[in-house]
């Protein structure tokens, strides 16, 4: 069997048995129930207004998946085909040696976040090495990735930061062989074409991002303007991007054995290498930089988690792959500057430092997640279903978190923060934090319930909240999943 073939069937059966273990958590089913549950596509754009991090594709394609099941398995499926595609995009047509390309397929973001977890980034990740694997074609017809620019600046918020940094590059490299005088060719249509496309791409991604009323929805998060720590805590993303050193516990996802303030100082590290890699190639290191600024910009104003920090690396690894197609500048026949010296000296260790603790880091992670629950929604399903508790009055908060046990139960549950019966959790600002106390009673404000059973994400201190005519008991606790605000303690709420 060819290389490529084993290395792509591997991976795909590891994803597989993966998803097979592997429990869904809140922002990967919200998306699933949002697609599921609204009746149109103009509902579901609606809807999705709220979400204006991330345009519509991603529920696009699941409204018309959920259209023929209501199976959760059934994005997951879907989730590693897209991951697979990318892994054989990359393992059949990158430049990187075999050694190189297993490290890469196995390392901490192809195996774990953009393969088990199922989001759009995973998409977006499909098609920058899709790019990649077009880029010659540029030198005939820039149609091919005008199409594919314009759909992947409508995948993921970081996904159209990428997009622009490639739609820069590439005019930029246009423009450079203008005025070197080197011969062009003549494509006109072409060019008019393939501008159009991608402005038309952009333009449907800006409208989605426009805020719905009221200034609600998911980039409320970024008002509280720049802080130091927040900057900080930017740049130590670049060093975590590269190195993925999650903790030695439970919950080891988005955690670093380094803090902040040390790992902003070492940032400094991949980013001198990074240099050193590209800057024989101006265009390459324009893009590096490009895109770098632009993703630890947007991170000043809202803290990455790993998945986001994902794409940094991604950026890194199209860079690598995207310096085959660049000829070098004159600069290869001189000297490095004195600072990059060290840096140049030892560029290809390096790589295989990052590529290798990549793979340690997807290991670990893949391996956590093969044994223990990521999120222990799915087993409160399996045991209101078990005590035959999935009919009753079922009440579930904190309501963002506590949306994914609805997801694996496939049935809406009361949200009191909401005072409303739903399934999904959109960002639309309803929400009112409440006291326990008032669970309770937005609860026995409920017409005809004599009996509720509580879904919370957090415990109940004692002494328990308490109404008159009405006895509080703790049914069970399910605490030992990897996301810690998706541990759940159950109670049963009756009346007397």
């Amino acid at each position: 069997m060819p290389y490529s073939l084993l290395i792509t069937l591997v991976f795909f059966l590891l994803s597989l048995i993966g998803i097979l273990n592997h429990e869904m958590w809140s922002d990967e089913l919200m998306f699933w129930m949002i697609a599921r549950d609204n009746a149109t596509l103009g509902d579901l754009i609606q809807t999705l207004r709220f979400e204006y991090m991330h345009p519509w594709l991603w529920g696009i394609l699941l409204f018309g998946l959920s259209r023929l099941t209501r199976e959760l398995l059934a994005m997951q499926l879907l989730h590693i085909l897209i991951a697979t595609g990318a892994v054989f995009l990359l393992v059949q047509y990158s430049p990187f040696t075999r050694g190189q390309k297993t490290l890469l397929v196995f390392g901490y973001f192809l195996l774990f976040e953009y393969s088990l977890i199922s989001r759009n980034y995973g998409l977006g990740v499909l098609l920058i090495f899709l790019f990649c694997v077009l880029f010659p074609t540029r030198k005939r017809r820039y149609f091919p990735l005008a199409i594919l620019l314009a759909v992947l600046t409508n995948i993921n918020f970081y996904s159209r930061m990428t997009a622009i940094a490639l739609i820069a590059l590439l005019v930029l490299e246009y423009l450079l062989a203008i005025w070197s005088g080197k011969p062009t060719l003549n494509r006109k249509w072409d060019m008019a074409g393939s501008l159009l496309i991608v402005a038309v791409g952009l333009m449907l991604s800006v409208v989605q991002n426009i805020p719905p009323p009221a200034q609600a929805g998911s980039l409320s998060v970024l008002s509280q303007g720049v802080k130091l720590n927040q900057v900080v805590s930017a740049i130590a993303n670049l060093w975590r991007a590269y190195f993925p050193m999650p903790g030695l516990t439970l919950r080891f996802w988005n955690s670093n054995m380094i803090d902040d303030g040390f790992a902003a100082t070492l940032s400094w590290l991949p980013l001198g290498f990074s240099i050193a890699l590209f800057y024989r190639r101006p265009l390459i290191l324009f893009l590096y930089l490009f895109n770098l600024t632009e993703i630890l910009l947007f991170h000043s104003l809202w803290t990455g988690l790993m998945r986001h920090l994902g794409h940094i690396f991604i950026l890194f690894i199209a860079c690598l792959w995207l310096s085959q197609e660049i000829p070098a500048s004159d600069s290869d026949r001189l000297a490095p500057h004195p600072v990059l010296r060290f840096f140049d000296r030892y560029r290809s260790q390096f790589v295989t430092v990052v590529l290798v603790v990549q793979v340690i880091a997807g290991v670990y992670a893949y391996t956590m997640d093969l044994f223990h629950p990521f999120s222990e929604a799915k087993a409160v399903a399996q045991y209101l279903r078990r005590q035959q508790l999935d009919r009753s009055f079922i009440a579930g908060g904190i309501d963002v978190f506590t949306q994914s046990v609805s997801g694996h139960l496939d049935q809406p549950i009361f949200y009191p923060e909401r005072d409303r019966m739903g399934t999904y959790i959109s960002s639309d600002n309803s929400s009112q934090r409440l006291s326990p106390q008032q669970y309770l009673e937005r609860v026995v404000r409920q017409p005809g319930v004599e009996k509720a059973v509580f879904v919370l994400n957090f415990p109940l201190q004692e002494p328990l909240p308490s109404l008159p005519g009405w006895n509080l008991q703790e049914l069970a606790r399910f605490d030992r999943g990897i996301v810690k605000v998706e541990n759940f303690y159950l109670y049963q709420f009756e009346k007397r």
